[in-house]
């Protein structure tokens, strides 16, 4: 009835439950430990321990593990390795055992792979945060700067006209300048401040155009494949543009710049359980799939890591920068591999309807009327006069916020009042956009209100409206795209 008793709790039991003699050899196994790793009954009696250890790691963890038993100092955790080939991370419970067969071990191992993960996941988070606080200043500051050389750049390009040797210069000058604020984005992107401005984008545009681009110098093919009435993904394009070419482009380099790349994007529902911890809901799934030589085993945890990389002259930021973002917009993204190459999967939250894709143009687009600008850099003040002036618009200028709520409350004496206020969110040792919001909307419930920012921490740059503006604008920024937010909020007022 004992014995009975005993083998009904060894094959019912949940954890795996191991036997195995001193020299790592197993005695048997129940069928909890078979499931887990993928084996069976038979297959781990034929072997040893080292079976389900990684061929890295094998020798060393065999030996210490014989070592630890004689002595009695047992080791907690352990990775070990599934039949397939994937990290299996098990928590131990060793017992001797003194039998007519001589020292034996029990051994009792718990899966808590998905714990580690999320231990992962978290160390992660936590190491871009630390690289974050810098980023984001130095983001700041360089945004500034940008905004003087791009602004002007813009202007002086609309007032040569369309040809000659200085609109060919100016525009190999914006060139350089435009490739300096993706290296901004890049640095945001990792900062707490860099957090997505959403909108409905297109997804089968924005990851064919994406690959097209960073695959144009390359002897690459690359195929699409994209589901009929795919939904459009609730996201920030900028940023999933870098998403796309980061991965893209690990994925050539992976083949040395030649081979083939499939692309394929879909609709799929995430229910309970779903991977990487995804809310349940619709995502539109976006898979990059190389034919290269895969990821090795060994690295296969770390490829998301901050600085982790095997390439000479790479920074090892480009997929800790894409798995930043796309943790941001409430997705995930998996990096699988095979024989066959590599796969990457981003899930992002779809958007409930689809709408008509509209490309942004870069068209200057002019009005009238008396704009208020507060920003503390002089450098920001005196591009926007320039462009202002170029767009049709009498401008003020304020260094902070105290100083425009005073110039608001004189242009309402005056009988002048402002069309428009441009408020930089961020202004140190002084009154930033949002607190001057609020004193301008005790003067006036009717202020129109633009926020400019290079960076912020959500919601307000995302969620601007909520925050009583009528409209956003990113540093830096070019003429026509000035313009055209100016307009958006001043033909609403109409």
């Amino acid at each position: 009835m004992e014995n009975e008793l005993l083998k009904t709790i060894f094959d019912s039991a949940l954890d795996g439950i191991f036997i195995i003699d001193l020299e790592g050899r197993y005695i048997d196994v129940n069928p909890a430990g078979c499931a887990m790793f993928g084996y069976s009954k038979e297959e781990l009696i034929a072997g040893d321990m080292r079976l389900l250890l990684f061929p890295e790691d094998a020798e060393r963890a065999f030996e210490r593990s014989k070592k630890s038993w004689r002595e009695g100092a047992f080791v907690p955790e352990l990775r070990m390795m599934r039949k397939d080939g994937f990290e299996v991370w098990v928590e131990l419970t060793v017992k001797p055992l003194k039998t007519k067969r001589g020292d034996l071990v029990l051994g009792i191992k718990r899966d808590i792979t998905e714990r580690k993960m999320v231990d992962r996941e978290l160390l992660k988070a936590k190491k871009l945060e630390s690289i974050g606080v810098l980023a984001g200043g130095i983001a700041h500051d360089f945004n500034n700067l940008l905004s003087g050389i791009i602004g002007n750049v813009s202007v002086a390009k609309a007032l040569t006209g369309a040809d000659g040797k200085v609109q060919s210069l100016l525009g190999e000058i914006e060139k350089a300048a435009l490739r300096s604020k993706d290296l901004t984005k890049q640095l945001l992107t990792v900062s707490r401040r860099g957090e997505p401005i959403r909108e409905r984008v297109d997804i089968a545009r924005l990851v064919e155009d994406s690959a097209r681009l960073v695959l144009r110098e390359t002897g690459v093919q690359c195929s699409f494949s994209f589901q009929q009435g795919l939904k459009e993904a609730e996201a920030d394009p900028g940023q999933l543009s870098q998403v796309m070419n980061n991965i893209v482009l690990n994925a050539a380099q992976a083949m040395g710049n030649n081979g083939r790349i499939e692309v394929k994007a879909g609709n799929v529902t995430v229910g309970t359980g779903g991977p990487h911890l995804l809310k349940e809901g619709d995502y539109v799934l976006v898979s990059i799939i190389d034919h290269g030589p895969g990821i090795p085993k060994k690295i296969s945890g770390r490829v998301f890591d901050p600085f982790f990389t095997t390439k000479e002259r790479a920074s090892g930021l480009g997929l800790a920068i894409s798995y930043s973002i796309v943790k941001k917009h409430g997705g995930a993204i998996i990096a699988e591999s095979s024989k066959d190459g590599a796969t990457f999967s981003v899930y992002l939250p779809a958007a409930a309807e689809k709408e008509e894709y509209r490309p942004l143009l870069d068209t200057i687009v002019r009005g009238n009327g008396r704009i208020l600008v507060m920003d503390d850099e002089e450098l920001v003040r005196d591009t926007t006069a320039s462009m202002l002036e170029l767009l049709g618009y009498d401008a003020s200028f304020a260094e902070d916020g105290a100083r425009a709520v005073e110039l608001y409350k004189e242009a309402l004496r005056d009988s002048a009042p402002f069309e428009a206020v441009i408020l930089d969110l961020t202004v140190p040792n002084g009154m930033g956009g949002l607190d001057t919001l609020h004193e301008l909307l005790k003067i006036d419930p009717r202020v129109k209100a633009i926020v400019s920012s290079g960076y912020s921490k959500a919601p307000i740059m995302s969620d601007y409206r909520k925050h009583g503006f009528s409209g956003v604008i990113t540093k830096p920024y070019r003429v026509g795209e000035f313009g055209r937010a100016l307009n958006a909020v001043l033909a609403k007022e109409e």
